[in-house]
C-alpha cells in the first residue's frame, strides 16, 4: 500500500475511449466531437457571413475556458473509471476529470491555450500529486506536450506523463490496456521535470518523439507509431523495474515569478498566435512565405531550413530584415535528425557573422530542435518578453538538458 502513487488523471481525448457511431469512432462522452462542433456553429463559423476568424476563435478560447472549469469540478474515481487497466489499484489513487473526449486533430491554440494553462495551474496549486493524462495521438507530437516541457523543464515540478492508444480499449487486440498500465506503473518514476509520452512499451521524451505510422503497418527501427530521431527512448520495463529501488519523487513549489506560475490560458493563446513556422521543405509560394517572416503581427517566426538550416537567398534576406526589427527568429532542419550550423554559404545561420555583425541583432539557432518543439520554446520566450540574446539563452538551456545542443 506505501507504493500506491497519488495522482489526477486528466483526459484530453483519443481513440482509447471512443465509440462507433454511424461506422466512425466518435468520443464517448459529453465534450466529443459534435459537442465542439456545436460551439463551433454557434459562433457561426459556418455561415457565409462569418466574422473575422480570430475574433471567433478568441470567443472559441473562453467558451473552452468555461467547460474546462465545469468539467473540473465532474470527477471520478480513477480506479474506477479505468477498471479495465491491469492491476491499476495496486499503482495508483486519484481522480479521474474528463475536459475532452474528441479527437486530437481539433487540437490547435484555442484548445491547446486552455488545456496547458489548466494543467499548469493544477501544479501551482498543489505540486505534490502528480499528473497523468490521456489524449489522442494525431497530435501527441506537436500539441501539448512540447508546450507542457518547455514550460516545465526548469522547474522542480513532477514529470507529466500521457498516453493514448490506436484502438479502442473494447476493440479486439487492444493495445490501450497496455500503453495504460504502462502509465500507472511509471508513476512516481525518477524522471526529470518535463513531459512524457508512454506508449507500444517506451518512454518518448517531449524534446524527441515524432508520429511515423498511423496505421502500425510496419515498424520502423523496432518502433510502432511513433519514433524518436534521437534514440532518446526507453523501454518502460526498465523504468518499472527501477521503480522499487529508487524512491518516489516528491514536486516542489517553484518560484513565484517562473513563468509557469504566471500563465493564463488568454496570454498564452496570443503567444501561441504569435509564432509563425515557416517550412521551406512545404515549397510554397516565396512571397507568401516572405510575408509571414515579415508580418508585424508575427512576434517569432521559426524557420524550418533545408540540410543545416539553408534557405534561398529571398528567404535569408528576409529573416535579416525581421531579424533587424527586433523579431525572434528561430533556425531549426526540416530534416527528420536536423541540426543547424554555418557549413554552407546558404546557412541562414550565417548572418550573423555577415549582415547582423556589429548589429546587436541576431538569427537564433535552434541546434537539435525539431520545428514544433522549437516553436513551443519560443511561444514561451514571447510569453516572458524575450529579446533575441535571451532566447537564444534559454533555447541553449533547454537543449542542454534535452541532450540538443549541436
Amino acid at each position: 500500500m506505501n507504493n500506491i502513487k497519488k495522482v489526477i488523471f486528466f483526459n484530453l481525448g483519443g481513440t482509447w475511449d471512443m465509440v462507433k457511431k454511424n461506422g466512425k469512432l466518435t468520443g464517448s462522452r459529453s465534450f466529443n466531437d459534435e459537442a465542439l462542433y456545436q460551439l463551433e456553429e454557434s459562433l457561426k463559423y459556418y455561415k457565409n457571413s462569418r466574422k473575422d476568424i480570430d475574433s471567433l476563435e478568441l470567443q472559441l478560447v473562453k467558451l473552452i475556458e468555461k467547460s474546462i472549469v465545469k468539467n473540473a469540478q465532474k470527477s471520478t474515481d480513477l480506479g474506477e473509471y479505468l477498471n479495465w487497466v491491469p492491476g491499476i489499484d495496486k499503482y495508483v489513487k486519484g481522480k479521474f476529470i474528463s475536459l475532452f473526449e474528441g479527437d486530437s486533430s481539433h487540437l490547435r491554440a484555442a484548445l491547446i491555450a486552455p488545456f496547458v494553462a489548466f494543467i499548469l495551474g493544477q501544479y501551482k496549486n498543489d505540486p505534490h500529486i502528480q499528473i497523468l493524462g490521456s489524449q489522442g495521438t494525431d497530435t501527441a507530437d506537436c500539441a501539448l506536450l512540447p508546450l507542457l516541457d518547455v514550460y516545465l523543464f526548469d522547474t522542480s515540478f513532477l514529470p507529466i506523463l500521457f498516453t493514448g492508444s490506436n484502438r479502442t480499449k473494447s476493440e479486439w487486440n487492444s493495445d490501450a490496456p497496455k500503453n495504460f498500465s504502462d502509465l500507472v506503473k511509471l508513476a512516481g518514476t525518477n524522471l526529470a521535470p518535463g513531459s512524457y509520452w508512454v506508449f507500444a512499451g517506451h518512454l518518448y521524451r517531449a524534446s524527441d518523439f515524432i508520429k511515423i505510422d498511423p496505421l502500425e503497418s510496419r515498424r520502423i527501427e523496432n518502433y510502432s507509431t511513433f519514433f524518436a530521431p534521437r534514440l532518446t527512448t526507453r523501454f518502460t520495463k526498465k523504468f518499472i523495474d527501477e521503480n522499487s529501488i529508487f524512491n518516489s519523487e516528491s514536486g516542489n513549489l517553484t518560484p513565484i515569478d517562473h513563468i509557469s506560475q504566471n500563465i493564463t490560458t488568454e496570454n498564452l493563446y496570443h503567444a501561441l498566435t504569435q509564432v509563425e513556422i515557416v517550412d521551406l521543405g512545404n515549397q510554397n509560394n516565396i512571397s507568401s512565405e516572405i510575408e509571414k517572416i515579415l508580418n508585424p503581427n508575427h512576434k517569432a517566426i521559426v524557420i524550418a531550413g533545408h540540410s543545416l538550416g539553408n534557405a534561398s537567398n529571398p528567404i535569408r534576406y528576409a529573416c535579416v530584415q525581421a531579424a533587424l526589427q527586433g523579431k525572434l527568429v528561430i533556425i531549426v532542419s526540416r530534416t527528420l535528425i536536423g541540426e543547424v550550423n554555418e557549413r554552407y554559404a546558404a546557412s541562414i545561420l550565417g548572418a550573423d557573422s555577415e549582415e547582423l555583425m556589429e548589429t546587436g541583432k541576431l538569427i537564433i539557432s535552434g541546434h537539435k530542435l525539431n520545428k514544433n518543439v522549437a516553436k513551443a520554446i519560443v511561444t514561451r520566450a514571447v510569453q516572458e518578453k524575450l529579446n533575441q540574446k535571451q532566447t537564444q539563452a534559454l533555447i541553449n538551456s533547454y537543449c542542454k538538458s534535452r541532450g540538443l545542443l549541436s
